[in-house]
């Protein structure tokens, strides 16, 4: 089974292969997966009817290792992950010198909460961090700046072992080829 960690980018329902990934994932050829900071970041649109549509559609089609209601109170996403804080901490780091090169010598995360712009990044790298963590095959996005552009990808692909897609026919077309002859 091809897994698949969609990033918040390719969640909008005008996108066509966006509906053909639902397609091969009823057909049971692929597993769509997001992340808690993708559930988070959908919630702060401002947009109810666009927002109440793309959340109906996630909840109904991708799966999350772990949903804001799933973890228990008082405790955070990082106390019920299987994989330990520092190994979180090390992946991160290499993803966001990757991704954001400007803040390579970022000391403090709580330097992040102070734009829209900053804690939008923080998502970024959150996302890809666990979907490296996870060892899903694909990560697809819509944001070549942050993840494709300027030999992003290839440094990604080669530092962490992963694949990088971006969300289009062309990716819908060796996903299918993929499923078609039974390639994982």
């Amino acid at each position: 089974m091809i897994t698949i960690t969609l990033d918040t980018s390719c969640l909008d329902l005008r996108y066509p292969e966006l509906h053909e990934l639902k397609e091969l994932k009823d057909k049971s050829q692929i597993e769509l997966w997001m992340e808690l900071d993708t559930e988070y970041e959908k919630e702060q649109w401002e947009n109810i009817g666009i927002k109440n549509e793309v959340l109906l559609w996630m909840y109904s089609n991708v799966r999350c290792e772990k949903y804001a209601y799933e973890i228990p109170e008082g405790r955070t996403l990082e106390d019920v992950e299987p994989f330990g804080l520092s190994e979180f901490e090390e992946i991160y780091k290499k993803v966001r010198a990757i991704h954001s090169p400007e803040f390579k010598r970022l000391k403090r995360l709580e330097f992040l909460k102070t734009s829209k712009k900053r804690i939008n990044k923080h998502i970024d790298w959150t996302i890809l961090t666990l979907h490296i963590l996870r060892k899903r095959d694909f990560f697809v996005t819509k944001d070549s700046k942050g993840f494709i552009n300027n030999g992003k990808k290839e440094k990604f692909e080669t530092e962490f072992g992963i694949q990088i897609r971006k969300l289009d026919q062309k990716f819908i077309d060796e996903l299918k080829e993929k499923t078609r002859c039974g390639i994982d």
